[in-house]
């Protein structure tokens, strides 16, 4: 992997999002490149200064994957903090600058990186809008790369979670993500499938098996019975240090899961990154 793209939510970012992109940047030797929208810059250029973010960032000089949340900073007024910020853990970012907050310019820079990671409630409206929002899940269902959903707080990966479903796209992810991430061959990888009957298909199975034996060193399987957005969510719900690999945006489980009457509760009962890819 060589480009992941880092977008925030055109109001101030994370700084635990930061830590969990730059944990990615340097496990994959990647760069980072952070969206910054044009403006939204000139609006807070014209602001009164707000040096809270720039005194987080001076006083943790290498923080590497520290503990809390609501961290942010604003990267908008001085770029070269954002950059030194990321320097200082050991990753080389650039500022990508768009003339407008609109998904098609997002889109448009997914078509040329390998990654794309935001947050489950991003958005340029200048207010809350849910979780996720509907900026993000234009940018789930349209992203020309893979997105990774990032968690409120994050300290490692110990486990990645491969949830299988039978479809095409559940098994591009699977292949997406073992192509992406190959650092993470030693950690235990577990394939999931969740039928609300008993037809799981041993074929299907015994050729997933050998495909993730080709990437992953440790394998383990679950099989759960019952609906599957509900299992699913019982089995992730205080699960840490795991990274969960999803198939399209829009349909199937992941759509489910996702549905307005569960997805605040599911995005941040769970904070676990989501890697997530779809056939286009």
């Amino acid at each position: 992997m060589n480009k992941i793209l880092l977008v925030g939510d055109g109001l101030n970012s994370n700084l635990n999002t930061l830590d969990f992109a730059c944990y990615l940047a340097k496990l994959t030797h990647s760069r980072l490149f952070a969206i910054i929208v044009e403006e939204l810059v000139a609006e807070r250029e014209t602001a009164p200064k707000q040096m809270e973010g720039a005194n987080v960032l001076e006083s943790v000089p290498n923080p590497g994957l520290t503990e809390g949340k609501d961290r942010s900073f604003h990267p908008y007024k001085n770029e070269s903090l954002f950059e030194m910020a990321c320097s200082n853990r050991g990753v080389n970012a650039k500022i990508i600058r768009v003339n407008e907050p609109s998904v098609s310019s997002i889109i448009e820079e997914s078509r040329y990186a390998d990654l794309l990671i935001i947050n489950a409630d991003a958005s340029f409206q200048g207010r809350p809008e849910g979780t996720p929002s509907p900026f993000v899940k234009e940018i789930l269902a349209g992203s020309e790369c893979a997105v990774v959903l990032a968690p409120y707080s994050f300290y490692g990966v110990d486990e990645i979670l491969f949830t299988y479903d039978g479809s095409k796209s559940s098994v591009y992810a699977i292949k997406q993500f073992a192509y992406l991430f190959p650092e993470l061959k030693d950690r235990k990888a577990t394939i999931m499938q969740i039928n609300e009957d008993d037809s799981a298909a041993a074929f299907e199975i015994t050729k997933v098996r050998e495909l993730l034996k080709s990437h992953f060193s440790n394998l383990d399987f679950q099989f759960l019975k019952g609906k599957p957005a509900d299992e699913l969510f019982g089995f992730l719900l205080g699960k840490k240090n795991l990274f969960v690999v999803m198939g399209a945006f829009g349909r199937g489980l992941l759509s489910n899961l996702l549905k307005p009457s569960a997805a605040n509760l599911v995005v941040k009962a769970i904070n676990l990154p989501v890697f997530i890819a779809h056939l286009q």
